[in-house]
C-alpha cells in the first residue's frame, strides 16, 4: 500500500508484480509499503518513490549557426541526473549539460532524472545571408537589393567611428545621406548573425562641355576614385546601350567621345561599380554646343 494521504490512485497486484496507477495523486514523495505474510511471520519493506511531471526539456526546435562562428554552444536545462548528446549517426558528442556544435545537422539530447528518461531532437541550420547589392543613386539614397539566402535580414547604418546614423530597420533604403563613408550592418532574423558592407556617398559632377576650350572638357573622377583602384564606370545611352567602360587605365577620366568622335549633346547614364557589392548610378549631361 501507499501510506501517504495524497495518494489518489490504486494498486494492482498480480502474483509477485505490483502496478501503481497514480491517477490524480499530487506530485511529491511517497512510500510504498510491501508486506508479505507466511507461516514464518510477516515481513515488511518500504520503497521511496518520487512522483513528478513528465520531463520537458523546453529546447528550441531549430538553432541557427552563424557562418563566421567556428562553433556554437547549446545548453540543456539544468537539474537532471545525466545528459547524452548524439549526432545523426548516433555518435556521442557530449555527456555534459552543454554541447559545442560545429556544423549543421540533426542532433539529439537524452536526459535522465531518477528512472525517468526523455529525448529530444533538434535541428542546427547554417545561416546563409542573401546576396546583397548596394545601389547609391544621384541623391545619395541607398537601396539594398537582397536575393537568395535562407533568412530575412534587418539593416542599420553607422559611420566609421561606429556611431549609429540609422537604427535597425526592416526597410532596405536609407534616404538622402550626407557625403561620407558609412557601414551598412546586416543582421539575420534567424540567429541574429551579423555582416557588414562599407560604402561611400559622394557628389559626382554631372555636366561636361567637351568643346576644347580648356574648361570642363573632360569628366574627371580620378580624385574620387583613386582609393577604389578596382572601380569600373560604365556609360549608357538613354536606351540602355552600353557605350563605354572607364577604369583605372583611363585614370578615371573621359572626354565625352566614342571611338574618337564627340557624342551628341544629350544626357547619358553611368554606373560606377566600386566592387562586387556597391554601385552608384546617375546621369551626366554632355553639351557640345
Amino acid at each position: 500500500k501507499i501510506i501517504e494521504s495524497d495518494f489518489k490512485g490504486s494498486i494492482i497486484q498480480n502474483q509477485n508484480k505490483v502496478t501503481v496507477d497514480w491517477k490524480d495523486s499530487e506530485k511529491g514523495d511517497y512510500t510504498l509499503l510491501v508486506t508479505k505474510s507466511s507461516s514464518c511471520g510477516t515481513i515488511s519493506q518500504e520503497l521511496s518513490i518520487k512522483l513528478m511531471d513528465k520531463i520537458n526539456l523546453k529546447l528550441e526546435q531549430i538553432y541557427y549557426l552563424c557562418p563566421d562562428y567556428k562553433s556554437m554552444k547549446i545548453s540543456a536545462p539544468s537539474g537532471f541526473d545525466s545528459y547524452k548528446w548524439t549526432n545523426l549517426n548516433g555518435q556521442i558528442i557530449s555527456t555534459n549539460q552543454d554541447v559545442n556544435i560545429t556544423e549543421e545537422g540533426k542532433y539529439y539530447v537524452q536526459v535522465t532524472s531518477g528512472s525517468c528518461v526523455t529525448r529530444q531532437e533538434i535541428d542546427v541550420l547554417l545561416v546563409k545571408f542573401p546576396t546583397l547589392i548596394v545601389n547609391i543613386d544621384a541623391e545619395n539614397s541607398v537601396l539594398i537589393v537582397a536575393s537568395g539566402g535562407n533568412t530575412d535580414v534587418m539593416y542599420q547604418l553607422v559611420d566609421l567611428s561606429g556611431m549609429i546614423v540609422k537604427e535597425w530597420q526592416n526597410s532596405n533604403t536609407f534616404f538622402n545621406l550626407k557625403e561620407g563613408k558609412y557601414v551598412v550592418q546586416i543582421k539575420s532574423k534567424n540567429g541574429e548573425c551579423l555582416m557588414d558592407i562599407n560604402l561611400e556617398t559622394m557628389l559626382i559632377p554631372n555636366v561636361i562641355t567637351p568643346n576644347s576650350d580648356g574648361k570642363n572638357d573632360a569628366w574627371d573622377l580620378s580624385r574620387l576614385l583613386t582609393q577604389y583602384p578596382s572601380a569600373q564606370i560604365d556609360i549608357f545611352d538613354r536606351f540602355g546601350r552600353k557605350l563605354k567602360t572607364i577604369t583605372k587605365e583611363d585614370q578615371f577620366k573621359w572626354d565625352g567621345k566614342l571611338l574618337g568622335k564627340p557624342l551628341q549633346t544629350d544626357s547619358y547614364w553611368f554606373m560606377i561599380k566600386f566592387d562586387d557589392n556597391v554601385r552608384k548610378s546617375g546621369s551626366i549631361l554632355i553639351k557640345n554646343k
